[in-house]
């Protein structure tokens, strides 16, 4: 089967740079979501709920140099690489950066990392921690999810999160008075 690239104008040539499917073995966070990214060296990356689909995700890292990981349940993309900017006296200086963005394309945040090259790039099984491996160095990073959360009654605080062993949603009640939790 060939997959379209959407992302590439048509006769011209632009090379793969990176591809991942996340497997869904931790589950899926919705019905069939975007879930086979493939990364181009212009630094567009294209996601796909198969590799049939017509209708993908598109969007422009600025990167180069590009590589890509889904975190354990493929809510997560890490993509790594070089940012070029330029210095305040005009110098053209680069950045390694690894961007965080949901399989909807939506950018999260970034992550600055020292060095010149970004050569691979790994998650735990927690999806809370990020290994790189940069020049001649391993790097390791905590990462901070976001939860969602709210307050009840002055002093109850629900927030939900992702278990990792699960493949659903877990809901927190925390009474802060008394320390009292209660998961759903």
């Amino acid at each position: 089967t060939n997959v379209k690239t959407y992302c590439v104008d048509p006769g011209t040539l632009i090379k793969i740079a990176d591809l991942e499917w996340y497997p869904g073995t931790h589950g899926f966070i919705e019905e069939k979501p975007p879930c086979l990214a493939i990364c181009f060296e212009n630094g567009k990356i294209q996601i796909m709920r198969d590799e049939k689909d017509t209708d993908p995700v598109i969007f422009d890292t600025s990167l180069r140099f590009l590589r890509m990981k889904w975190n354990h349940n493929g809510s997560v993309l890490a993509v790594s690489g070089v940012q070029y900017t330029k210095s305040a006296q005009g110098e053209e200086k680069e950045i390694c950066l690894v961007q965080f963005y949901d399989p909807f394309g939506q950018y999260i945040r970034s992550l600055k990392i020292p060095g010149k090259r970004i050569t691979s790039i790994s998650w735990e099984y927690s999806g809370l921690r990020l290994s790189l491996t940069v020049d001649s160095f391993i790097y390791f990073a905590n990462i901070r999810q976001d939860y969602k959360w709210a307050f009840f009654a002055n002093d109850v605080l629900l927030y939900t999160y992702i278990r990792p062993e699960q493949a659903k949603i877990s809901l927190v009640f925390w009474n802060v008075k008394t320390n009292e939790r209660n998961l759903k």
